[in-house]
């Protein structure tokens, strides 16, 4: 007899619209004070948040046109539009 395991999956807290929009104003405070496009791990690091839910962040902001992805070989930085 054979056992099934089922792995109940873990849920995201569900963030408001309101925090996501300061979330979103803070990165783009973070990308304006830096002289340098940054990465996804080093901006997730200074809002002190996962790397998951920044790049998600970062990504719709790029298709709203906030923020834009630039590639140097392998690596992806972000900077401002």
């Amino acid at each position: 007899m054979t056992r099934s395991i089922v792995y109940k999956q873990l849920k995201m807290t569900r963030i408001g619209k309101d925090k996501e929009e300061k979330i979103k104003n803070l990165i783009v405070y973070i990308l304006r004070t830096n002289a340098r496009p940054l990465s996804t791990n080093e901006i997730a690091e200074t809002l002190a948040r996962s790397w998951d839910y920044t790049r998600k962040l970062l990504q719709r902001m790029e298709k709203q046109g906030m923020v834009r992805l630039t590639r140097r070989g392998r690596y992806k930085y972000w900077s401002l539009h």
